[in-house]
């Protein structure tokens, strides 16, 4: 029987699981997802753990971009502070 590591965080963990949930029924690329590979007889778990996934990169990437955003923002303006 599965269960969940004591080292894991369950709430942040029960978050992205809903989340994976509601993307599944509001997001319709995911939805596309979801439905294709439940056609091919993936188990339900399998396919929500695979959203999860999918999310947690989603957010990385705009992590990532962000900090990319902000730190060209902070160099323009070193830059523009040191014209003078």
């Amino acid at each position: 029987m599965p269960h969940v590591s004591h080292l894991a965080s369950k709430k942040i963990k029960v978050l992205l699981t809903r989340a994976a949930l509601s993307a599944i029924r509001h997001n319709t690329n995911i939805g596309h997802c979801y439905l294709r590979k439940k056609a091919g007889r993936k188990q339900e778990r399998l396919i929500v753990n695979s959203v999860r996934n999918r999310l947690i990169h989603r957010i990385l990437q705009l992590l990532e971009v962000e900090i990319f955003i902000r730190l060209t923002v902070k160099i323009r303006w070193i830059k523009k502070v040191h014209e003078y």
